[in-house]
């Protein structure tokens, strides 16, 4: 019992000072964003880090608290649970990347606009799947790593971008960086190496019948 809740302490202090430190670097790359562009290129960039945030929420359909329920039960089914879990925040994903690109095609009439939220798109999937890798250590509590990667990933990423922007570079320079999502996502190789990640179609869709009310939730939020 004392080794569960020092498990549950330490996870849940990892998660608490991820989401402190990750807002912070964010609060205080918004200053030097607001600080070196103009208050038309902030609006565009708010713009479009909200239509990116609510996608990336929307993409993960639910899978974060469906693995964490699956597999924080059963240890040993986390090679097939995250098997079917990513495919089908794989296929969310490219739909709804696919489906915005389409839609701001069409509806969005200035170019400049458009472009900006083209980089954000591009880096949709990417920073969705980083979020994927997450929830999976979540499930198998072993969060403890998060922080550290939230820190330096994001404190270089804004470090970087601030610097840009005070050379004089222009809105596209603070969009997020695909690398360090990239990055997070091979980290779960590590956990998974060895396990055989079949995939069969009946439990794909059982899982993604049981993701449906999560994510009807999320899109109604």
């Amino acid at each position: 019992m004392k080794v569960v809740r020092l498990t549950i302490l330490r996870n849940f202090a990892a998660l608490t000072s991820t989401q402190l430190c990750g807002r912070l670097i964010r609060f205080l790359y918004l200053v030097a964003v607001t600080r070196f562009l103009s208050v038309q290129d902030v609006g565009i960039y708010s713009y479009g880090t909200a239509l990116y945030l609510s996608l990336i929420t929307f993409g993960m359909f639910g899978q974060d608290a469906f693995l964490s329920a699956r597999v924080g039960r059963r240890r040993s089914c986390f090679a097939v649970a995250a098997a079917h879990s990513l495919t089908i925040v794989l296929i969310v994903y490219i739909a709804t990347t696919a489906s915005a690109a389409i839609y701001l095609w069409f509806t969005e009439r200035d170019p400049r606009v458009l472009l900006a939220l083209a980089f954000f798109l591009l880096a949709l999937i990417a920073r969705g799947l980083s979020a994927w890798v997450r929830g999976s250590y979540v499930a198998l509590e072993r969060a403890t790593w998060i922080p550290r990667y939230e820190f330096v990933f994001r404190s270089s990423e804004a470090l970087v971008g601030t610097c840009l922007l005070w050379l004089g570079a222009g809105l596209l320079t603070v969009f997020p960086e695909v690398a360090a999502n990239v990055a997070e996502i091979v980290v779960l190789a590590a956990q998974v190496e060895g396990e055989s990640l079949t995939i069969n179609g009946k439990v794909v869709n059982d899982f993604n019948a049981r993701g449906d009310p999560l994510a009807a939730a999320l899109l109604l939020a």
